[in-house]
């Protein structure tokens, strides 16, 4: 559950940091991951004067970047926000030190979550951690995954629009994540192209998708365990199923505590 403000306004845009969501006049608009937490870093110190060092170590921790991705990502954001076609200045740059966001930015209240999954008037239990971590395919794609609790491994074949941060605070899939951890070690990934994972990929394929999961088992170091797949996942689940079907083991003893 979200424990900060993290919604804002400011001009005619809503930014929602939390559920990764910005919305010009309540029409949502798209931004690419490092560009969006430039944002996000920009109105939480709306009115700061934000150095350029400090925006790389903010948005691409343990990662040497050049200032240039920077440049970019800002260039981005302000050809997203209209600064030109409106005349409306969101972002000053301060030559040679960095960049400072100048619109008048109000804090919005928290936003009300249902308690989907659990007993009448009590919040969910506090998530175990999880690690993120991640892994090369053979084409030079990198994956994120996730592994967050103990028992018999429980691998999610991953589906469009996955993200293993959003995802952790997100109301529709934080309770499935809390009950599958009870008796589960838990092994998610977010598909080429979107969450963590490397978005400019140069091919999607079923087969692509069949041994991107191949990867994260490996990396996970997992020998039998009990594979879920939803949505877009279920076709991936089902291959490789169909080609490693000595790797499978379904947990009986967790199914029919669950039945």
């Amino acid at each position: 559950m979200l424990q900060t403000p993290s919604r804002f306004e400011f001009g005619p845009f809503q930014l929602d940091a939390a559920e990764h969501r910005l919305l010009r006049n309540g029409v949502e608009v798209s931004l690419p991951l490092k560009a969006f937490e430039i944002l996000c870093v920009f109105v939480e110190n709306a009115g700061r004067l934000l150095k350029k060092e400090d925006l790389i170590r903010l948005v691409w921790p343990d990662t040497v970047v050049e200032e240039n991705n920077l440049n970019k990502n800002v260039s981005l954001l302000r050809k997203t926000l209209g600064e030109r076609a409106t005349g409306q200045s969101y972002i000053e740059t301060v030559p040679r030190v960095g960049y400072r966001f100048v619109a008048p930015v109000t804090k919005l209240g928290l936003p009300v979550i249902s308690q989907i999954g659990t007993q009448a008037g009590q919040p969910p239990g506090p998530l175990p951690r999880q690690e993120i971590r991640f892994c090369v395919t053979s084409d030079g794609v990198r994956l994120a995954w996730a592994s967050v609790g103990s028992g018999h491994p429980l691998v999610k074949a991953a589906n469009w629009l996955n993200h293993l941060d959003y995802e952790w605070e997100s109301p529709i899939w934080k309770h499935w994540i809390a009950q599958l951890t009870r008796h589960h070690r838990l092994i998610r990934y977010d598909e080429r192209g979107n969450g963590l994972s490397d978005w400019e990929v140069r091919e999607m394929s079923l087969e692509l998708w069949v041994r991107d999961l191949e990867t994260v088992v490996d990396s996970a170091r997992v020998d039998r365990f009990a594979l879920m797949g939803i949505s877009q996942g279920g076709a991936v689940a089902i291959s490789y199923a169909v080609r490693h079907p000595e790797l499978l083991q379904f947990p009986m003893r967790y199914a029919t505590q669950s039945a």
